[in-house]
């Protein structure tokens, strides 16, 4: 029986920029289900950033996709208290702002005992 390779592909930058957009856009497979990982590079930023972040990706997550937002452990989730909003403070905003396209996965989060991505385990987007 032939082993099922994985492929993964890496689009590193600033997604508010177009060219960065346009190379997950090609990244996204057109074949049977894609996991996007984001995890943001901010520094004591407002939850604007990766909520921008999460406004540019979930649109090209089609039904079945899967999202994984790291770094969600900030801001006291347990670690950093002084950090200011992060991670978790954005997907909660988008997931207000969008109650819809996401579904939050709990039951894949719990096979792990420790995770940096608290909360941030989500299939999608849900289809109505």
């Amino acid at each position: 029986m032939p082993r099922r390779i994985r492929e993964y592909r890496l689009a590193a930058g600033d997604s508010a920029d177009p060219a960065i957009v346009g190379s997950i856009r090609q990244l996204i497979p057109r074949g049977p289900v894609a996991r996007a990982l984001l995890d943001p590079r901010f520094r004591h930023a407002a939850p604007a950033c990766p909520a921008g972040e999460l406004n540019t990706l979930v649109p090209l997550l089609r039904q079945g996709d899967y999202l994984v937002v790291e770094d969600t452990v900030v801001n006291g989730h347990p670690v950093r208290p002084d950090f200011g909003p992060g991670p978790l403070e954005a997907i909660e905003s988008y997931l207000a702002a969008n109650p819809r396209q996401l579904v939050a996965d709990a039951a894949r989060e719990s096979k792990f005992g420790c995770t940096f991505a608290f909360r941030g385990y989500y299939k999608g987007p849900r289809k109505w």
